[in-house]
């Protein structure tokens, strides 16, 4: 009878794991009220026994496979930022690495926040003034993506971004009723 009862917990879980191919160690115990490490090895026997490919791995990484992984992902994402990289390969950089500049160095890849640090003060003023004059209608939002700096760290507001710029200040008021963005009450 236990035998019997052994079998059908199994089944049980299999059948769940099936029906649910991303199933979590908690899931199974929240739904099926059975803990499977008493029907099973582990967990990624009772994936292989319902033939479906595990979510995860379940073997533990060496350090350098852990390096490989990540030096792979930053080829394939030359932009991601460290929490992305930690996010969607679910290792801890940090831990393999000095800092994100050193994972960039070891892939081959400069560092894409390494440009704007490159770039001289006056130059980047110049950018911000360049960028005003070609349209003054720019808001500050569409001044940081352009030019991937805070121009607040260069000038204290945005009336004296337009005198250094030898343009007449514009408002909000006057920007919007300018704008070619189409609104709702014309």
């Amino acid at each position: 009878m236990l035998k019997n009862n052994l079998e059908q917990k199994r089944r049980e879980i299999t059948d769940f794991i099936k029906s649910n191919p991303k199933a979590t160690y908690k899931l199974i115990r929240e739904k099926l009220k059975t803990h499977p490490e008493r029907f099973f090895k582990s967990l990624e026997e009772a994936y292989n026994l319902a033939g479906i490919i595990p979510p995860r791995s379940f073997k533990i990484k060496t350090p350098d496979e852990k390096r490989k992984i990540i030096i792979e992902y930053i080829k394939s994402h030359p932009r991601a930022g460290g929490h992305t990289i930690r996010k969607e390969t679910k290792i801890n950089l940090l831990t393999l690495f000095k800092g994100i500049k050193e994972a960039y160095k070891k892939a081959g890849i400069e560092y894409p926040r390494e440009e704007s640090y490159k770039k001289p003060v006056n130059e980047k003023k110049k950018e911000i003034i360049r960028i005003i004059k070609e349209n003054p209608q720019t808001t500050i939002n569409e001044l940081m993506k352009e030019i991937r700096t805070n121009p607040y760290r260069f000038y204290k507001s945005i009336d004296e971004i337009y005198r250094a710029a030898g343009i007449k200040r514009l408002s909000g008021n006057s920007k919007r009723s300018r704008s070619w963005r189409p609104c709702w009450w014309r």
